[in-house]
């Protein structure tokens, strides 16, 4: 084999390794951002949030909101759980990263930032257009975010194909099934209640600042 053709052989070998590194959109989440949704569907109840997906090139949506501990006035701290917000985009073979454009640090902010919420998502070439808007919430007591989405898309003739959840997120962290599965979480989960409830308020304000750095 002669040089030219050593250099050619090594042109297409990088070429085809480097068409396999991205066949996806990788997308990091700030930590103050809570993925309710991802193309449709809704992850489910979560112990932990959601930091990294992968969704599949085109066109994508995501359901977010902010979650965090806000400061009052008092120097004291309470929970802000933003509106939820829908976000529609478009990428292909990208490393995204989706954040907060705004400070929200108090209670006032907090307020402000629901009044009119801004993200920023950005790639490892600038920012990436996108549009948001609040969900509209649909008619009952709860929220049915599957059927909210459904809704906006179609009044807006949005071509969103729904996501496999199974498939988009990792063993360790899939979400939780109505199944033998579910019923263990439940038991965790009310167990962990049980120790929240048992413990002092200095004690329950460091616990949540940390559930809420993870």
């Amino acid at each position: 084999m002669n040089v030219s053709t050593s250099v050619l052989v090594l042109l297409i070998g990088t070429l085809l390794s480097s068409s396999t590194v991205f066949a996806s959109i990788d997308i990091k989440l700030s930590k103050d951002i809570e993925l309710i949704a991802t193309n449709g569907q809704e992850v489910g109840m979560r112990l932990f949030k959601k930091r990294q997906l992968e969704l599949d090139n085109g066109l994508n949506q995501l359901v977010v909101r902010v979650e965090k501990l806000v400061r009052q006035s008092n120097g004291e701290f309470e929970k802000f759980n933003s509106d939820p917000v829908i976000i529609t985009f478009e990428a292909d073979d990208q490393m995204l990263l989706l954040d907060v454009d705004t400070v929200v640090n108090t209670v006032v902010e907090a307020n402000k930032f629901n009044q009119k919420p801004s993200f920023l998502l950005t790639s490892q070439n600038g920012p990436v257009r996108f549009e948001q808007e609040l969900l509209p919430r649909g008619p009952g007591i709860t929220r049915d975010y599957d059927k909210e989405i459904f809704r906006y898309n179609s009044q807006r003739n949005i071509p969103i194909k729904k996501a496999n959840i199974d498939s988009s997120f990792s063993q360790a962290t899939s979400i939780i099934h109505t199944s033998s599965t579910s019923t263990e979480s439940a038991d965790s989960l009310k167990a962990i209640q049980l120790k929240y409830q048992a413990l002092s308020d200095e004690q329950k304000k460091a616990f949540l600042s940390w559930a809420v750095s993870q």
